[in-house]
Parts: structure tokens; C-alpha cells; sequence
């Protein structure tokens, strides 16, 4: 995964869905769930990018989300979620862009 600042985002795209992802934008529910899922907050995976799997990228899409679609469940976007079917497309805050501006993803 590319390298990024701490409070830095980074887009994504799975199944030709974008989502925008940003620390920032994760309140204490998200890092309880979070935690509760991986062992580790959203903070813990932005400092350690490297580790990142399919997973986590999940996760913090499934936090991210969840916003707009608060019945959206992790394990559905770990179904929509694979190898061959996603990829990061930005690492950089774009002004033009809204967090999460998949509402129905």
C-alpha cells in the first residue's frame, strides 16, 4: 500500500464502487468496532500500511460507509471485497471529493 500521513485518506475502488476513506473522519464507535474486529484502531492501520490485507482495507471501507448505510455489515463488504476486484485509487485528499461518496455502497 502506498504511504501516507496519519490523517491522510486514500480512495478505493471494489467492484467499480469508490469509497473515500479518512482517519479523521472516524468517530469512537468506528475504533470500538474497529478494535473489536481487528485488534487494533483505525490509527493503529493508517501508522502501519504495510500490514495491510484485503481485510483492513474492508474495515476501514466498512467504517467508512456504514456512515451512509448504517445497516451495511462488515462481513457484506468482505464478500465484495477481493484480490482481483479492488484497488487503491488515490492517496490524496482531493478537494473535490466527499468522504465516503458511495452513500448506497
Amino acid at each position: 500500500m502506498p504511504e501516507q500521513e496519519q490523517t491522510a485518506g486514500f480512495e478505493v475502488k471494489i467492484g467499480g464502487k469508490r469509497t473515500r476513506v479518512r482517519l479523521d473522519s472516524f468517530d469512537g464507535r468506528d475504533t470500538k468496532l474497529c478494535r473489536d474486529e481487528t485488534g487494533h484502531a483505525p490509527q493503529f492501520w493508517f501508522q502501519h500500511q504495510e500490514e495491510w490485507d484485503i481485510d483492513i482495507i474492508a474495515m476501514l471501507v466498512w467504517l467508512t460507509r456504514r456512515k451512509f448505510k448504517p445497516a451495511l455489515t462488515y462481513d457484506a463488504v468482505l464478500e465484495s471485497i477481493s484480490y482481483d476486484n479492488f484497488e487503491v485509487v488515490s492517496g490524496d485528499d482531493d478537494e473535490d471529493e466527499d468522504e465516503g461518496d458511495d452513500p448506497e455502497g
